[in-house]
């Protein structure tokens, strides 16, 4: 009976030893903080659920082997609660770590003051009854089992329980990568989060695709006015009509001055043959003119003959007569009256410059 005994305690010591073991640095937290929770002590694959207790929703949940790291973002869930994160292994051993979230010191059972409430069941004590409380059955997995935690809501003394069963088909659940960059083709990389070993839906990890030309502005390229050409302008030089001038003054002045000397003679010469050879009555013949004037009034001449007889048989000028007849008027005489006819009078006087 002693040695029965004692296989049980060993067998029983070797199952703590080799239980799985769920820890973290502590056990209060807030949103949106990032628990690292580390597995270890495990055979085989185990699989780590966090459940929100306030309202039993699985809230998030990984596997892996051996020794291995889960994080949990506390924004998965936005409940001000306490939270578990039960780890159990494929050999049915499991473990619960209990955290809070904005809520701390959630993890702390209370104290009883003794003024609870009488227990049902339980015998003449005073004691209670448990009630447990079991969350979602977990994904089935490689090994086709199933897994939940149930607590204790009764007497809430009793630690939180692990309950396993076999399932159908693991549930595959696909993560895949970000397709790569388009070169005709596209790959991406997909997990299975539940290693089931199966790809009955696994995701497409291969397409062909077209390749966006991105638009690609042509160079830019600065407008340059062309310069128009330079038209070289002559340095001032001596104007070559004034530079001519001075050569032919300084080579043929003697020629140039003697034929303008010459062509100032002739314009006198002609000038004076015009005025010597024209009509000209000088001075002194004057009194000679009034006289005929005054015996031509007497026989009865008119002025106007007169100035016909004048002009076409002498050559006393139109304004010589006139002269001559305004100081016969100034005389007292009147050139052209006409008393009447009388005999013919002395020939006119001739201008001296045509006298014989």
């Amino acid at each position: 009976m002693r040695l029965i005994t004692w296989l049980v305690i060993v067998l029983l010591s070797l199952s703590l030893v080799t239980a799985v073991s769920i820890t973290s640095s502590k056990t209060d937290y807030n949103h949106p903080d990032v628990i690292t929770f580390a597995v270890s002590q495990c055979t085989g694959t185990s699989v780590v659920q966090i459940k929100n207790t306030k309202s039993g929703f699985l809230v998030d949940m990984d596997q892996g082997s051996g020794n291995w790291n889960f994080n949990y973002n506390t924004d998965s869930d936005s409940s001000k609660a306490k939270y578990e994160a039960f780890a159990s292994c494929d050999d049915l051993t499991s473990k619960t770590f209990p955290f809070c979230v904005d809520k701390a010191g959630c993890t702390i059972a209370p104290t009883d003051t003794g003024g609870g409430s009488p227990s049902s069941g339980g015998g003449g004590g005073g004691g209670c009854s448990t009630k447990w409380l079991c969350g979602d059955w977990s994904f089935c997995n490689a090994t086709l089992q199933q897994g939940r935690s149930c607590t204790d809501i009764g007497c809430k003394t009793a630690k939180p329980r692990l309950e396993n069963k076999s399932c159908a088909a693991c549930d595959e659940s696909w993560v895949c990568d970000p397709w790569s960059a388009c070169t005709g083709s596209q790959t991406r990389i997909c997990r299975d989060e539940h290693s089931c070993g199966s790809s009955l839906k696994k995701p497409q990890e291969y397409q062909t695709c077209s390749v966006k030309q991105d638009y690609v502005p042509p160079p830019k390229q600065d407008y340059q006015k062309p310069t128009p050409p330079v038209v070289q302008k002559p340095a001032p030089t001596e104007s070559k009509f004034d530079f001519d001038f001075k050569k032919i003054w300084e080579d043929y002045m003697v020629y140039i001055l003697g034929s303008g000397g010459g062509i100032i003679l002739l314009i006198i010469i002609l000038v004076l043959v015009h005025v010597l050879g024209g009509k000209k009555k000088l001075a002194f013949h004057h009194h000679e003119l009034k006289e005929w004037m005054k015996k031509e009034e007497a026989m009865g001449t008119s002025l106007e003959d007169m100035k016909s007889i004048l002009s076409d048989h002498t050559g006393w000028s139109v304004e010589e007569l006139e002269r001559t007849f305004r100081e016969l008027e100034g005389e007292g005489y009147t050139p052209g009256h006409v008393p009447g006819p009388g005999p013919q009078g002395p020939a006119p006087p001739t201008p001296p410059n045509q006298a014989s």
